[in-house]
């Protein structure tokens, strides 16, 4: 039950809902915690597995890759740039920078760490965003 939720159930039902509400509220925010302690037990490459979209890769797996502005029909909700990343033997995939800070970093990152990257975007101080370089 989300909190919102069970707090307007507990405001409808007055004294005898926040006193039904408080035990629950406290029994979920318990789970929650054992839940982030056990995940934070785990090692970090374990959950790499864990979702069907995450991946992990050794560069020299890498085909290509390129920095590209974002998008100018949007894509999937905003964000300031794309990185287009092809492994051997298999599809590019797109991979959307959704802050500033991000798209800095892949800036200065990126290009250290994978040989065959191409910058395809700089940042743009007149327009304050980052644009296409010819």
């Amino acid at each position: 039950m989300g909190d919102e939720i069970g707090q307007v159930i507990a405001l409808q039902f007055g004294l005898l809902g926040a006193l039904i509400y408080a035990p629950l509220k406290r029994k979920s925010e318990a789970r929650l915690k054992a839940r982030i302690q056990d995940v934070d037990a785990q090692p970090t490459g374990s959950q790499l597995a864990a979702g069907e979209h995450d991946i992990r890769a050794a560069v020299s797996e890498i085909e290509s890759s390129a920095l590209e502005p974002a998008s100018a029909f949007g894509g999937y909700g905003r964000h300031f740039g794309r990185w287009i990343l092809q492994l051997r033997g298999q599809k590019p995939m797109t991979l959307q920078l959704e802050s500033e800070a991000d798209m800095r970093c892949a800036l200065e990152a990126i290009p250290l760490a994978v040989p065959l990257h191409l910058n395809h975007v700089a940042w743009d101080a007149a327009r304050k965003k980052f644009t296409k370089t010819t």
